[in-house]
């Protein structure tokens, strides 16, 4: 945020003292990995890109990082230069390959944990939740996640229940029912991100993460869906959808909504609806600066 700030500040002095645009948000669009069997990084990025690009604030820069293993360890952006990274990427710990599991250089996970330690926004979408299972930095800034063997050494299940998120000690692995339709409930109305949303709203063919565990710490849940045990692998208890997490300095929105196939054709239902593309929007202004400006979607 102190970045975003300064760069206010430096064309208010430019322009003599008279500021009559803000600068443009600077986007790290973060991709190029993926559990590619069930994952498409191609066509989910190109989508988030586009509503980013809708909204008329960010500057979005799409960032590659090669999938294969040397690419992996030579990745070194220059997290600085971004007052925000939105990550459409796993880092691929769901590989059965060892081969295939090379994660980043002991540097970049320093720089980019301190990135966001220090003020650095970052936004966790869908399989992202996935990403690094092993990484303890990672696991805190996205409160919690599915799948790479996650147990509860990693921390506890968190549920939404009587109003209030509920922690369970108990032992389940991640799964997610069949794609579909369902509701999406906004719990929190009142933080920048879902203020001014409807209270809920259908998302169409998509997962919901169910069984999700992690250090969850100072991590506030905005929006949940029920997970119907009529479904298979359905836990009956309403999952987190929207989360926020602070870490450090820096702010986390993590979305699970957004899944996409590798088969998928255009248009995809789950990354085009109002409600998804108002969030990663939203959600990515919020980690950047610590507000929303863009008018809420009801009055679009």
């Amino acid at each position: 945020m102190m970045r975003y700030w300064s760069k206010i500040l430096l064309a208010w002095v430019v322009a003599g003292g008279s500021l009559t645009a803000s600068p443009l948000i600077k986007v790290m669009l973060l991709t190029g990995v993926s559990d590619e069997r069930y994952h498409s990084w191609e066509m989910t990025s190109a989508v988030v890109k586009r509503h980013l690009d809708d909204a008329g604030i960010f500057q979005t820069e799409l960032v590659i990082c090669p999938a294969d293993v040397e690419g992996k360890r030579a990745f070194s952006p220059d997290w600085l230069a971004y007052d925000v990274i939105v990550m459409v990427y796993n880092d691929g710990n769901w590989a059965k390959d060892p081969t295939e599991q090379s994660e980043w250089s002991y540097a970049t996970k320093q720089g980019f944990k301190s990135y966001v330690r220090e003020g650095g926004g970052l936004v966790i979408q869908h399989s992202t939740n996935n990403g690094f299972p092993d990484w303890l930095p990672f696991l805190e800034m996205s409160g919690v996640g599915g799948w790479g063997g996650r147990s509860s050494d990693e921390g506890r299940m968190v549920v939404w229940r009587d109003g209030a998120p509920v922690h369970l000690d108990h032992e389940s692995r991640p799964r997610h029912p069949p794609r579909g339709d369902f509701w999406v409930t906004v719990r929190d109305r009142r933080h920048p991100i879902t203020r001014g949303l409807p209270e809920t709203w259908l998302q169409p063919n998509d997962e919901i993460y169910t069984s999700m565990r992690g250090p969850a710490k100072n991590l506030q849940i905005l929006a949940t869906a029920y997970s119907d045990p009529s479904q298979p692998r359905g836990s009956a208890e309403h999952e987190p959808m929207l989360m926020v997490i602070r870490y450090g300095k820096g702010r986390v929105f993590h979305t699970t909504l957004g899944h996409c196939s590798p088969g998928d054709e255009e248009p995809v239902a789950s990354l085009e609806t109002a409600g998804f593309k108002a969030m990663m929007q939203y959600g990515t202004e919020w980690a950047a600066t610590g507000d929303v400006t863009l008018p809420p979607i009801a009055r679009r």
